[in-house]
C-alpha cells in the first residue's frame, strides 16, 4: 500500500519526464500540444494531490484513463505508419498499462481514505 507522498512522487516524476520529453520533441520541430497538456496536468495533479483526493478523485482517474487511451492511439498510429518497431511499442504499452492501473488503484484507495477522514473530522466539514 502506497502513501499519498509516494503516489504524489509518481505523478510529479512521470509528469516531469513527460514535460521534458515534449520539450525534446519540440526541439526537433514537432510540437506535441496534446501530449504537453497531459504532461502538465499530470505534474499539477502530483503537486496538488492531497487537495484533489477527497473531492476530485474522478478527475485524477479520468486523466489517467484518457492519457493511456491517447498513448494507445498514438502508438497504434506509429506502428501502422512503420515509424517504430512493433515489439518496442507493445512493451511500452504494457508498462504504461501496468502503471496506469497501479496509479488508478492507489488513487481510488487514497481517495476513499481521505473521504473517510473528512467524515470523521467535524472541523473540516464546518470549513468546507
Amino acid at each position: 500500500m502506497e502513501s499519498i507522498g509516494t503516489v504524489k512522487a509518481f505523478f510529479i516524476f512521470f509528469g516531469s519526464l513527460a514535460v521534458l520529453g515534449c520539450i525534446a520533441e519540440a526541439r526537433d520541430g514537432q510540437v506535441p500540444l496534446v501530449g504537453l497538456c497531459f504532461a502538465i496536468l499530470t505534474l499539477c495533479i502530483g503537486l496538488f494531490l492531497r487537495g484533489l483526493l477527497p473531492r476530485h478523485a474522478w478527475l485524477i482517474s479520468s486523466l489517467l484513463i484518457v492519457g493511456f487511451l491517447y498513448t494507445l492511439v498514438i502508438d497504434i498510429a506509429s506502428i501502422a505508419s512503420g515509424e517504430s518497431p512493433v515489439l518496442k511499442k507493445v512493451v511500452d504499452l504494457f508498462i504504461r498499462l501496468f502503471l496506469t492501473f497501479y496509479l488508478l488503484s492507489n488513487v481510488k484507495r487514497l481517495a476513499t481514505e481521505a473521504q473517510m477522514k473528512d467524515k470523521h473530522n467535524p472541523k473540516a466539514q464546518a470549513d468546507g
